[in-house]
């Protein structure tokens, strides 16, 4: 229940730029906060959780129930890099599932009726309206939040970051091929899960 109210917050409050009811994001948050504080009671390390958050009220209330040792980190990128990672994602997932682009994500939600066809311009209109829009952005009294330029999407992303954070240097490069190994994967055993369900 607490991840279909997350799920509801984003796709119809905040990608719209539209506050929330707490009652739909607020158990999920709790739920976090629940497991961070658990995980904090263990750590000698500094905990960092990986979570999208657009809003000012949901940074408050995560700033409310996690104390002062809380900062922020806002990752920017150049918005054709995201819409490009976007693309390709997209066309990733419609190889595993057999099928293309078009079929598997751009005319079940009818996106070929409001943004034409499918192309990387029409792509990007789309990524625009529909899931690149809504973030909040950070106020002057909010300094506990850095940031971090992630265009570039190579190693050197996880330097800045680390730096950012004041985690120290990496021991090791990340296996961005094992990232995207486990992504298949994932959508594989989507695939799998989908054709059982309908025999």
């Amino acid at each position: 229940a607490a991840t279909d109210g997350l799920v509801k917050a984003f796709y119809s409050h905040w990608f719209r730029g539209e506050p929330c009811p707490p009652e739909l994001w607020q158990p999920y948050h709790d739920l976090l906060c629940d497991r961070v504080l658990e995980a904090a009671k263990v750590s000698e390390q500094p905990l960092v959780v990986p979570f999208s958050i657009y809003r000012r009220e949901v940074r408050d209330y995560m700033r409310q129930k996690l104390g002062g040792n809380l900062q922020f980190l806002k990752l920017e990128c150049d918005v054709d890099v995201v819409v490009q990672g976007a693309l390709a994602r997209l066309e990733e997932y419609a190889k595993v599932q057999g099928q293309s682009p078009e079929d598997v994500g751009w005319k079940p939600r009818k996106f070929d009726e409001k943004y034409g066809e499918y192309n990387f311009d029409n792509f990007k209109k789309m990524q625009l309206a529909e899931y690149l829009s809504g973030m909040q952005a950070f106020e002057e009294d909010e300094g506990d939040y850095v940031v971090v330029d992630t265009s570039s999407r190579d190693q050197s992303v996880f330097d800045r970051v680390n730096e950012a954070l004041g985690l120290g240097a990496r021991t090791e490069a990340v296996d961005l091929a094992r990232l995207k190994a486990l992504q298949t994967a994932r959508w594989e055993q989507m695939k799998e899960d989908g054709a059982q369900a309908a025999a």
